[in-house]
C-alpha cells in the first residue's frame, strides 16, 4: 500500500543512477584477409586499436525482443503465446570523422571488401559485386563497454560476428564551417553477451577462468608453449594453474589450448607462434 516516504528515505536510491556519458567502444577480431584489406587503405593496426574507439561520439547498447507464436486451444476460451526466437537488432555507432578521414576510409573499406569478390575492374561498365564468405569479414571483438565515474561498476557486451551494413550518406557543406564530419554506421550481429565489468567473465567470458590473468601474465608464460602443438589439444603448464581450471580432474596442470585462445581473443589479441618446430617462443600482438 502507497505511504508517505521522506527525502533521505530516498535520496540513496535516486542518486545512484547510471549515465549516459562513460562508455567505451573497442574493435578488433578481425580476419587477416580483412587486416591486409585495411592496410592496403593505410589503414594500421594502432589506429584501429586505440583511435576509433575514442573517436566514437555516440553508441547504442544493443537490445533484443523474442518472437512468439500464439497458440489457442490449449484452455477453452484462452489464447496463449510462446516464444520461439530470440531477435537481436541491429545498432548503430557514430563515429567523429578525423583529419586523415582514416574512420571513413576504415569502413568504407570494410564494405568494400565484403562485397568485392569479383575480378574485374571496377571501372567496367559489366562489374559485378560477389560477396565474400562471412566467416572473411565478420568480426569477434566488438565490446561495448557501459561504466559510470567511480569505474567500480558496470557491464560489458560482446557482439559475435557483427559486421557493417550500412554507412550513412553524410552530408557536408559551406554554412557550417566549424561543424564535425561525423559517419553513422550500422551493424548487424549475430547475438552478444552481456557480461559484468570486473567479474571473471568481463572479458568476455568464453574461458572458464578461476582468476583472468593480465597481459604481463601471459608474457610470463608465453615462452612455455611450443609452436609446434597449436592443434587445440591439451599441453602441460604448471604456470597455468591457479589460472584456468584443469580440463581432466585427472591432472590438475593440464590446460586446453582452446580456452587460453578464447580468452586471448576476448582480449582482442591474437597469438603468433614462432615458426620454428624447435622454438617455444609465442608473441602476442593485437588482433587489429
Amino acid at each position: 500500500m502507497p505511504s508517505p516516504k521522506k527525502i533521505s528515505d530516498i535520496k540513496n536510491t535516486i542518486s545512484r543512477v547510471a549515465q549516459t556519458s562513460h562508455y567505451e567502444v573497442m574493435l578488433g577480431g578481425f580476419s587477416s584477409k580483412l587486416r591486409s584489406n585495411f592496410s592496403d587503405y593505410s589503414i594500421y593496426k594502432n589506429f584501429i586499436a586505440r583511435d576509433l574507439g575514442l573517436l566514437c561520439y555516440d553508441a547504442t547498447l544493443p537490445g533484443s525482443s523474442l518472437a512468439t507464436t500464439q497458440i489457442e486451444g490449449n484452455f477453452t476460451g484462452v489464447q496463449q503465446q510462446y516464444a520461439h526466437t530470440r531477435i537481436f537488432n541491429n545498432i548503430t555507432l557514430g563515429f567523429y570523422c578525423d583529419s586523415d578521414y582514416n574512420v571513413l576510409k576504415f569502413f568504407e573499406s570494410w564494405i568494400d571488401f565484403i562485397s568485392d569478390g569479383g575480378t574485374a575492374d571496377k571501372r567496367n561498365k559489366g562489374y559485378f559485386y560477389r560477396m565474400r564468405y562471412p566467416d572473411q569479414y565478420k568480426c569477434e571483438g566488438i565490446r561495448i563497454s557501459k561504466f559510470d565515474r567511480d569505474f567500480r561498476n558496470g557491464v560489458q557486451y560482446n557482439l559475435v560476428s557483427a559486421f557493417p551494413v550500412s554507412i550513412s550518406g553524410t552530408p557536408v557543406s559551406y554554412e557550417a564551417s566549424n561543424s564535425i564530419l561525423r559517419i553513422s554506421v550500422d551493424f548487424n550481429f549475430d547475438r552478444y553477451i552481456m557480461t559484468s565489468l570486473g567479474s571473471s567473465g568481463g572479458s568476455g567470458g568464453y574461458a572458464n577462468a578461476t582468476s583472468a590473468p593480465t597481459l604481463s601474465d601471459l608474457f610470463d608464460f608465453s615462452n612455455t608453449f611450443s609452436s609446434n602443438k597449436n592443434n587445440g589439444g591439451f599441453q602441460y603448464n604448471s604456470s597455468l594453474e591457479g589460472y584456468f581450471s584443469s580440463s581432466n580432474s585427472n591432472n590438475t596442470n593440464q590446460l586446453n589450448q582452446a580456452l587460453l585462445d578464447n580468452w586471448i581473443n576476448s582480449k582482442s589479441l591474437s597469438w603468433d607462434p614462432s615458426a620454428a618446430a624447435s622454438s617455444d617462443q609465442l608473441n602476442f600482438v593485437s588482433a587489429s
